[in-house]
Order: structure tokens, then C-alpha cells, then sequence
């Protein structure tokens, strides 16, 4: 083991001789090995080694006992020791995120003061391969991308993970052949975390039924796809480089470049040009990732969607940008216009058109969700036809109440991009939502028995 972990840490350059790296502590049979395993080729490698611990506070007792247990581990290897105890207010003040999400956080913050108070630029881990495979399956869940897929990184900044490549199976042996103490953490064995349901339940039933060596697969499957990973963000950095023009808080393509871009590349574009902003990506997925694919494709020449808070796709004919600026107002290609009654209405930037006829009650034509009827005379003023705007509300023909617009493209599946390009139907002299075109009308101005003039609308 010891022999290994030195080989490994040389060849993939995973810590180099002479460095100052803080070691994070649990006081579990990984992290104790860890700590054992990297103290014993400390002289060799001239290792400055700092003991790190983080007493959560969640499990009364067990966290002192663990806090105490790690002390005396340093104590007894000659090493600093550094800690932190969060507080119950630390806790109470996490917003929207699980215990698990807010617990890794606390550990970033905690692991990175520490290495900037010894100026130390490597903080080793104890993650091994069991994480890596338990990861990959959890990603798999969540429908990851090939970069997900390729699991934790061996090195991701100024974190290493000397264990990546050894069983939880080794790394208990060599505590036990070695006699190195550790404690044992009792919410390992609690199903309410996925994590736990992954390794306890999932991984053993496959190992039964279908792979008795589905872990060193999976790893196995993380390093190629690791590389296939990095030769295709290769591709992309080059592509990016040559296509994207970069401002401040903008990145902006020419369409026809990118249509000659294989498509493999193109949600990479996006998410660098978010990351040159200085953007946080994490809120780019799926639904983004189709969102500007279907934007460089798309027929329609101008439009505006915000892709996460913040973070807006535009296009103006042939210019696709990204940018962290939000549209001022009047900004967006395409406003209001007039509907014609009777008469048709070609709109070009929804590429659809609107043909109005005024009939009599008796021909008005139903059950066609491209159709609508309202009674012409309950009509004062002028229809507009526009697209979507945030807070768009309607009254909904046939229920009680209002409906949020978005609410309506929800449920009927309406894609991110689509969304925009859906006309909306206004009375002016209310201000009201009449129809969202092809798929709900309001009960405002609906067609009674005492109509005499009906106006119907027709979507093409």
C-alpha cells in the first residue's frame, strides 16, 4: 500500500515533492488510512502535512468523539492539527440546500482557510474507488453528461485524491493489517441518504444478480470515458477560441460557424462561454442545452430567453450571444402589432400568421385548438398580438379564477425555446390575455347566446 501510494502520487503527479498539503480528517477508516499512508512517505517526499478536521455537530457525542479521536491521531503522528466546530446558527442559516449539500460546502470553506493560512495549494482527500462507482451510479440517476460520467477527478484544483484507484476493501486490510484506528461514523448506515441506499442496497444486488465486479467496471469505464472527455473539451477549447468574441459580460457567434460546429461541441461553447463570464454554470442543463442547440437551428431570426437568472440566449438573425446582461426594455426584436379584423396577419419573427373572418354565431367553428371565437361587439378597441412575458396571466375559458401563462406551456410540454415563439392575443382596452394561440382561451368576451358578431381567429 505504502509502495503504491507513492508510485501513484509520483506518476500521475498528484502531489509533488516538497508540498505542504492539508489532509482532511474524518476520523473514518478512509481518511485514517489516508493520514497513516501519506505520513509514512512524508520524509521521502519531504511532506509538510496538516491535520484538518471538521466537527459538523450533528451527531452530539459521536462528533466530540470524533473531534478528540483525530486530535490525538495528529498528536501521536507529530502533526499540526487544525479544526473548526460549526454551530447550530451555521446550520440554521442554510438556505435551500440538503444537510449533505450544506455540509460539503462548510468543508470547502473550512479546507480552503486552512490552506491559505500555511499557503498550502494541495488539500488530499480521501475518496476511493467505492466513491467513484457509488458516484457514477448516482450521476447515471440524474441523467449526467459525459463529463458527469467520468466521476471524481484524481486532481481538481488544489484537491487530490492520492486513493482514488484503491477498494474500500483494500483500504480496510491495510488499517487492519497495520493496526491504524478509526472511528465509525453511524449515519453511514442511514437509508435516508441516496448515497448510503447506492452503496448499502443498489451496488450489492447488482454484484448478486448481474456484476460481481461492477465497481472496478464502473471506475474502469470513468477512466476511458475520462479521456474521451478530455480530447473532445480539447476540441471545444479550440473551437471557442477561434468562433467566440468575448466581452466583459457578453460572448457573441456567428450562426453560420456554429452550423458548421459538430454538435458534440456545441453545449460545450455554451458552458464556456458562461464560465469566460465568470458566470456560475451549475444552472445550465438538459433544458438550456436544448434551448440554444434549437436557437442556432431554428428558422426564427430574432428572440430573447432568459436561460437561468441572470443569464440570458439571444439571437438578432445571424448573431448568437450569451450574455449576463439583462435586455433593457424595447431591447427584445420583437414587440407588439396590430391584429387586422378581418383580415390575415403575417407575423415573420414567429413565423406564423393570424387570419381573422366576423361571422354569425351558427358557423363559428369548434373544437380546433388553432381556432378561437369571442363575441366582436363585447370587444373595445384594438387585439395585439406578443409573445410571453413574465407575471402573463388569463382567465381561463370554462374554470374559476386565473392561470399563470407558464403554468399553461407546463402542462402542455411547451419547450423552453418554443415558449417564445407563441403569439399571445391582447385586449387593449383591458389589458387582458384573450388566447394563448394553439392552446388555451379566456373566458373573456366568450361567445354567449345573445352574441350577434363573432370574431374568429385562426392560427397558421
Amino acid at each position: 500500500m505504502r509502495d503504491t501510494r507513492k508510485d501513484y502520487i509520483l506518476t500521475e503527479g498528484i502531489i509533488t515533492d516538497g508540498t505542504t498539503v492539508c489532509v482532511g480528517v474524518s476520523g473514518g477508516v478512509d481518511s485514517m488510512v489516508l493520514l497513516h499512508a501519506l505520513s509514512s512517505v512524508r520524509e521521502e517526499l519531504r511532506l509538510t502535512l496538516i491535520v484538518c478536521h471538521l466537527n459538523h455537530n450533528l451527531r452530539a457525542q459521536e462528533s466530540e468523539r470524533d473531534f478528540k479521536f483525530v486530535k490525538a491521531a495528529a498528536k501521536s503522528l507529530g502533526l499540526k492539527f487544525e479544526s473548526k466546530k460549526l454551530t447550530k446558527k451555521s446550520l440554521d442559516a442554510k438556505r435551500g440546500e440538503s444537510l449533505q449539500a450544506w455540509a460539503r460546502g462548510e468543508r470547502k470553506d473550512f479546507f480552503e482557510s486552512i490552506a491559505r493560512k500555511y499557503n498550502s495549494k494541495a488539500i488530499a482527500l480521501a475518496h476511493n474507488a467505492d466513491d467513484q462507482a457509488e458516484t457514477i451510479i448516482m450521476r447515471m440517476m440524474k441523467g449526467a453528461s459525459l463529463t458527469g460520467l467520468r466521476g471524481i477527478e484524481a486532481k481538481s484544483g488544489i484537491y487530490l485524491r492520492p486513493m482514488l484507484n484503491t477498494s474500500r476493501a483494500e483500504i480496510k486490510a491495510f488499517a487492519k493489517k497495520n493496526k491504524v484506528a478509526f472511528v465509525e461514523d453511524s449515519s453511514n448506515k442511514s437509508l435516508k441518504y441516496l448515497r448510503n441506499k447506492v452503496r448499502l442496497r443498489f451496488i450489492p444486488l447488482i454484484e448478486k444478480e448481474y456484476n460481481p465486479n461492477i465497481r472496478a467496471t464502473l471506475v474502469r469505464m470513468a477512466r476511458g470515458l475520462k479521456r474521451d472527455d478530455d480530447y473532445i473539451d480539447k476540441a471545444a477549447t479550440k473551437n471557442f477560441k477561434r468562433l467566440a468574441k468575448k466581452g466583459k459580460k457578453k460572448v457573441t457567434f456567428e450562426r453560420k460557424k456554429l452550423l458548421r460546429v459538430d454538435a458534440a461541441l456545441l453545449p460545450r461553447l455554451l458552458l464556456k462561454s458562461v464560465a469566460s463570464m465568470g458566470e456560475d454554470a451549475s444552472g445550465i442543463r438538459t433544458p438550456q442545452i436544448e434551448s440554444f442547440l434549437s436557437t442556432i437551428k431554428s428558422r426564427r431570426s430574432n428572440l430573447t430567453i432568459e436561460l437561468t437568472k441572470g443569464l440570458y440566449l439571444q439571437r438578432a438573425y445571424d448573431t448568437i450571444s450569451i450574455s449576463a446582461i439583462k435586455p433593457k426594455p424595447g431591447e427584445e426584436t420583437f414587440g407588439e402589432v396590430r391584429l387586422k379584423i378581418p383580415g390575415v396577419t403575417l407575423i415573420e419573427e414567429l413565423g406564423c400568421k393570424l387570419t381573422t373572418a366576423v361571422i354569425t354565431p351558427s358557423k363559428r367553428a369548434t373544437n380546433d385548438k388553432n381556432t378561437a371565437s369571442f363575441d366582436l361587439d363585447e370587444i373595445e378597441g384594438a387585439i395585439t398580438v406578443r409573445t410571453f412575458q413574465a407575471g402573463d396571466r388569463l382567465k381561463p375559458l370554462g374554470m374559476e379564477g386565473t392561470k399563470k401563462v407558464k403554468d399553461i406551456f407546463i402542462d402542455a410540454k411547451v419547450p423552453l425555446l418554443d415558449r417564445q415563439s407563441i403569439p399571445i392575443l391582447i385586449s387593449k382596452s383591458n389589458n387582458e390575455i384573450l388566447w394563448v394561440a394553439g392552446l388555451r382561451q379566456a373566458r373573456t368576451f366568450k361567445v354567449e347566446k345573445k352574441t350577434r358578431r363573432v370574431v374568429k381567429i385562426t392560427l397558421s
